[in-house]
């Protein structure tokens, strides 16, 4: 599943709309100084994929998929998700148990340090 587009409306942490737009393939990296955003980030797609995680109330983000050659669009508002393939309404593709959900993101040390 590849990430397209990220917007986040509402998001402790974030004070105003924040987007990440016309995200290409390859592997992207998020650097910047402590405050910028970059933990919010992985916590808005997060809150996207496993519906049982994140601050329910508290979040308002929005995101494009592309999951084999389909684009899937999802919008999260507090604890209400809402998924959309190709346009129509549609159940969320099947992702892995939310418990392991921290086994999708690296961080500095996962990238740096040798196994």
């Amino acid at each position: 599943m590849k990430l397209r587009h990220l917007r986040i409306d509402r998001l402790p942490g974030i004070d105003t709309r924040f987007e990440l737009a016309a995200l290409g393939d390859g592997f992207h990296v998020v650097h910047g100084p402590n405050g910028i955003g970059k933990s919010s980030i992985c916590r808005a797609v997060t809150a996207l994929l496993w519906e049982d995680l994140g601050p329910d109330r508290r979040v308002q983000v929005s995101g494009e998929f592309e999951l084999d050659g389909e684009i899937w669009w999802v919008e999260r508002d507090g604890g209400s998700v809402r998924w959309q393939r190709n346009g129509s309404d549609m159940p969320p593709p099947v992702f892995p148990a939310s418990h392991l959900h921290r086994c999708f993101f690296l961080g500095l040390r996962d990238l740096i340090i040798p196994s």
